[in-house]
């Protein structure tokens, strides 16, 4: 339903490089770094997915199996699709989660589906025997909320004690935060904690689902507090350089910028957003060619450049200053072949 209008519009070159341009599809790659992606993948996947990848530990319980034989059908459409594209990422080197990010609603499901049958195994009266065992489906399901709720006072605990101390050493330190917005921090944190464990040794349809509400409040405080700070702290900033390398006109006619590989991903992207092309691979002789006429102002990753070439601009393409990749990119000029 895709593919096909898609390659009605662009043709066999652009299927192709849907499949090809986003990685190096294992060219150059050792097998021992082949072998670490197939080992490591499927754990930073599930790493991405927390604490909610946990709750599929529960589908190693009999009686949540079986209770989920009423949904099979779900279950069973949205584990198989799952699966089905983990594959075409995780054979792949090179390959990163987030290419996975528009199947996490069927990983969402799977996950939604053992919380509804485990909480259903828990409501049982009775206990006893491999196939119906409330108790200890009980116990997990409480596990899991109750280690959030310590995860969420330990959180409290360690960014403001880095705030602290980062503030009154005037040092900049990872995860501190300015004191006002690491105490909001702390004591929110502290409060969902508080709520969440208020299921201490029961489960109720009303109290769980409010703890599981907060569980989620404390991971979007998480992210949006301290991750985020941490990032815009440490980040580069290399969509403030392209904007300022656009408005001072240093490449005065921006869609002829042109790339003789593959364009870095960033480039292309803060080119698209300024500009709404995208940069364009061509061949050496198609640069010939065209500086007969023109200026040809190009960008690439590699200060060897095959054509002689006057450096407008450089910068590292590394998106955090405590990044260790020394990856760059360059922006320059080829003259007019005419005007020598």
């Amino acid at each position: 339903a895709w593919l096909v209008p898609y390659y009605l519009i662009t043709g066999k070159a652009g299927v192709v490089h849907i499949f090809t341009g986003d990685v190096a599809m294992g060219s150059g790659e050792t097998v021992a770094r082949v072998v670490k992606h197939l080992v490591s993948f499927p754990f930073i996947l599930f790493g991405c997915l927390l604490p909610w990848s946990a709750l599929l530990l529960l589908f190693f319980r009999g009686s949540v199996r079986q209770n989920c034989r009423r949904l099979s059908q779900p279950l069973a459409f949205t584990a198989i699709a799952f699966c089905f594209a983990f594959l075409t990422v995780w054979l792949v080197p090179g390959a990163r989660p987030r290419f996975l990010v528009n199947m996490f609603p069927c990983a969402a499901i799977c996950i939604g589906l053992a919380l509804d049958c485990a909480y259903a195994v828990a409501e049982q009266e009775k206990n006893g025997g491999q196939e119906s065992d409330p108790i200890a489906v009980r116990k997990d399901l409480l596990r899991f909320t109750h280690f959030i709720a310590w995860l969420a006072f330990l959180a409290a605990l360690v960014i403001i004690g880095l705030s602290v101390y980062a503030a009154v050493r005037k040092v900049e330190m990872r995860l501190a935060m300015s004191l006002p917005r690491a105490i909001l921090f702390g004591a929110v944190s502290i409060v969902l904690g508080v709520v969440i464990r208020r299921n201490r040794h029961k489960v109720t349809r009303h109290g769980y689902a409010t703890s599981l509400c907060c569980v989620a409040a404390f991971f979007g405080l998480l992210y949006n507090f301290p991750i985020v700070d941490d990032m815009n702290r440490w980040s580069q900033r290399t969509d403030l350089a392209f904007q300022e390398l656009c408005q001072t006109q240093l490449i005065p006619n921006h869609r002829s910028l042109v790339s003789l590989e593959e364009c870095p991903h960033l480039i292309n992207y803060l080119h698209f957003l300024q500009l709404h092309v995208t940069i364009p691979k061509v061949t050496l002789a198609e640069i010939q060619e065209m500086r007969k006429t023109n200026d040809v102002y190009f960008v690439s990753d590699s200060e060897k450049f095959p054509l002689e070439y006057t450096l407008i601009a450089k910068w590292p393409l590394r998106r955090y200053r405590y990044g260790k990749e020394d990856n760059t990119v360059i922006f320059g000029k080829i003259p007019c072949a005419g005007g020598l």
